[in-house]
């Protein structure tokens, strides 16, 4: 009884420790609208309708159907090795490798490098960057490949406190002429106790010195208050540019986003902008409204207006943008009971108009993996967006055209155990 307990134990350890990564995203692409309303054909472009190409002379484009795929590998924990973006050819289907991104890790180097097929046939070092870390300090320096030798570009060095924040940060170009480093750009900044950040202010490098360009200052008055106050150095000092000041409200559910332009001749803040977002009750609801200042009437008028509604589960169900006088947009949005996202409906209409229009359609299929479980998260986030809580298998795009919604996207996402 003791070694079945045991061998079920481990069992269930061993369900939960098992992780996975993503290999591939082939996706197939299709076209959905007519060709006469898409393109004019002239006399030296044809439609060769038993292929669905578009032809102009000896270039097969616009195929009706396209394929690419993206390959990832990862190492042992999680990081990034390569990843390989592939098309397919529309005639001999052959897989081309359009674009290889590559990771090397050492100690305290990270060394990645781009690939390019820029002529069709292989792939070409295009690109290199090199991460140095040492200590609170990262450079990067970017490299350039021409006639089969790397070159210096530009480098980047920062440098972080204590608490992670950036402090210094300097852009440097490489002159081959003198074969050293120019100064470019420099950004110093000042925080309260390591972590609230008080002044920033950037340089331009010129005559073999830093000059002060610009500067911005933060104040704190208050818990529920915060403006920033930005300059230009001129010869006469520091003049004001623009100044933000952004509010909480004292039940936190209303913040506010204020913009304001310094105006020379009145010497005073001029109303630019304004950002308010308000939160409903038990945070199912949020608004956000853009506003744009109208000197003559001297009163704010709406630019656009985002809605978000949610559910008890604290999951999006429908958004709304509105612009008055201009098209608007809504997406309806559905989940399982495990909460992973199955269907996004999109739709639009005209602001004087009643109905909503469909538009798009896109539809999810899951898998049995758990997205807690796959070690490189950041490729697939990017690639699928919110999900929920299982991994995606495939994700299909329509698109609504003549009065149904036609197949436009096809995305497959594979995976292995590690």
């Amino acid at each position: 009884m003791k070694a079945f307990i045991f061998w079920l134990i481990l069992g269930i350890f061993s369900v939960h420790a098992q992780q996975y990564q993503l290999d591939s995203i082939n996706h197939i692409g299709y076209r959905v609208d007519s060709l006469s309303s898409a393109y004019q054909v002239t006399d030296w472009q044809h439609y060769n309708a038993k292929k669905h190409l578009l032809v102009v002379g000896d270039n097969h484009i616009f195929p009706h159907r396209y394929a690419t795929k993206t390959v990832i590998k990862n190492d042992k924990e999680g990081n990034e090795i390569y990843n390989v973006f592939y098309r397919q050819d529309s005639l001999s289907k052959r897989w081309i490798a359009i674009q290889k991104d590559e990771t090397k890790k050492t100690k305290n180097k990270l060394i990645s490098i781009t690939y390019l097929n820029e002529n069709g046939k292989k792939l070409s070092p295009s690109s290199k960057r090199i991460n140095n870390i040492r200590g609170h300090t990262t450079e990067t320096v970017y490299y350039k490949y021409l006639n089969k030798r790397w070159f210096r570009d530009n480098r980047n060095t920062y440098t972080e406190n204590e608490k992670g924040r950036t402090m210094l940060s300097v852009d440097e170009v490489w002159d081959s002429d003198i074969q050293q480093w120019q100064g470019d750009k420099k950004i110093v900044r000042k925080f309260e106790n390591d972590t609230l950040l008080k002044e920033e202010i950037t340089y331009t490098f010129g005559n073999n010195e830093w000059y002060e360009d610009e500067k911005t200052e933060y104040i704190d008055p208050n818990e529920n208050e915060r403006t920033s106050i930005q300059y230009v150095y001129k010869e006469d000092g520091w003049l004001p540019t623009q100044k933000i000041t952004y509010t909480e409200d004292k039940t936190n559910r209303i913040f506010t986003n204020i913009v304001q332009v310094w105006e020379k001749e009145q010497n005073k803040w001029q109303n630019q902008s304004r950002l308010t977002d308000i939160l409903g009750e038990n945070n199912q609801s949020t608004s956000i409204t853009s506003e744009n200042w109208n000197k003559k009437t001297q009163t704010y008028e709406i630019y656009y207006t985002n809605k978000y509604r949610y559910n008890k589960n604290n999951e999006l169900i429908e958004y709304l943008f509105i612009k008055p006088n201009e098209e608007e947009g809504r997406s309806i949005f559905e989940y399982d009971r495990e909460g992973n996202l199955l269907k996004e409906t999109r739709y639009k209409r005209t602001s004087s108009a009643q109905e909503w229009q469909p538009t798009d359609l896109i539809e999810n299929t899951l898998s049995s993996i758990l997205f807690k479980d796959i070690l490189d998260k950041g490729f697939l986030s990017n690639s699928a967006g919110r999900i929920g809580k299982k991994a995606l298998s495939e994700q299909k795009l329509y698109r609504y055209i003549d009065g149904k919604h036609l197949l436009y996207s096809h995305k497959k996402f594979y995976y292995s155990k590690r």
